[in-house]
């Protein structure tokens, strides 16, 4: 079975992990900085803050920009879990825009904010999806930091666009760059990097008066990540680049088998390309028949975020609040997409879809 995602270590990135092993620390050691610095320049950013999770990453980014009680965090329904939780997790109040898909495109089209779905409103911290790539958001020309946005780059692009307050990347097997489990948050703003870093660790800061006791001043927590996890995805890093540029290329031969054969998602030009999506009728059926032929796949993401039971029981939502981003997540289709794919894999993907969705 040809899955939809194979995760790949190297020599370089055993030998780095076996490097901390042998060495004094096995956290709160140089190679969680090492891994930072790395990473804010990367992203043309000043500041990156590493931490364990993804999620950890959404839920810190969101309270060092203000997330909170009286605020309300508006972002898109088609999105994994993680990036509404961490805006209940802030006491904050959350809202999903059931943003018009392009209708030959599909990831969201263009906006602009105070015209629709997103109101230009202090109150509201938007948190943009870059699920296929988008950074097509419009912001108002007087807006001069009144509405906070953050991006929720999970699935990329790698780099911090300005008039954002932060990113937000994932360090999982399955993204670009791998820590076993990790993430990050890169900004220019020195205020939410020091918050950051602050309640990343207990809410502990350094005692100016002693220089090395550390103090707790307000309630954080333990979001740091290790030492072995900081070598793996630093030595991951150094290949993003290449990686990319693998991920686009097998997109590109997957658009010139698929056209005028069947319907997929394309991405905008910026996408790091995690994801190839098929747009599809009887998508159990087609994974069915996926699998029948060697091919594994994923759904990204159903139900959508507001019609999780979790949601549903709290909120009270109801199935066709939004139309746009239910027919969305109901039809779109992950196949096979990383860096490490055989040429003969690719042909079987190819062979498969056409096979199955022609028509």
């Amino acid at each position: 079975m040809i899955p939809y995602t194979r995760h790949e270590t190297t020599a370089a990135d055993r030998f780095a992990v076996e490097r901390v092993l042998k060495s004094r620390y096995l956290t709160q050691g140089p190679q969680v900085e090492a891994l930072e610095a790395a990473f804010a320049e990367t992203c043309g950013a000043k500041y990156a803050v590493a931490v364990n999770s993804g999620t950890a990453a959404l839920h810190l980014a969101y309270l060092a920009c203000g997330v909170g009680p009286g605020t309300t965090v508006l972002t898109s329904p088609v999105t994994f879990v993680a990036t509404a939780n961490a805006a209940l997790y802030c006491g904050a109040e959350v809202e999903f825009f059931d943003q018009a898909m392009h209708p030959q495109i599909c990831y969201p089209s263009p906006i602009t904010v105070g015209e629709g779905a997103i109101p230009f409103d202090p109150k509201y911290i938007t948190v943009w999806v870059s699920l296929g790539g988008s950074l097509s958001v419009h912001w108002p020309k007087d807006d001069t930091q009144a509405h906070l946005r953050i991006l929720d780059a999970c699935h990329g692009p790698y780099r911090l666009e300005p008039g954002w307050a932060a990113a937000c990347f994932s360090l999982h097997p399955a993204k670009h760059v791998a820590a076993g489990e990790g993430g990050a948050v890169v900004t220019n703003d020195w205020d939410v990097w020091v918050r950051c870093m602050h309640l990343r660790n207990h809410g502990r800061i350094r005692d100016s008066d002693t220089r090395f006791d550390l103090r707790m001043t307000t309630l954080g927590y333990n979001y740091r990540l290790n030492e072995m996890s900081a070598a793996l995805a630093a030595s991951q890093l150094s290949r993003l680049d290449a990686n990319i540029a693998k991920r686009r290329a097998i997109a590109a031969q997957y658009d010139e088998a698929f056209h005028g054969h069947v319907r997929t998602v394309p991405h905008s030009p910026e996408s790091a390309r995690h994801l190839y999506q098929l747009l599809v009728d009887d998508r159990d059926v087609v994974r069915s028949e996926l699998a029948k032929r060697g091919v594994g796949s994923q759904v990204h993401y159903s139900p959508i975020v507001p019609l999780q039971p979790y949601y549903l029981e709290r909120f009270g939502y109801e199935l066709g609040m939004w139309p746009n981003a239910e027919w969305h997540a109901a039809h779109t289709l992950s196949i096979p997409l990383f860096p490490q794919m055989h040429p003969n894999e690719i042909a079987a993907v190819i062979g498969a879809v056409k096979e199955v969705c022609s028509g």
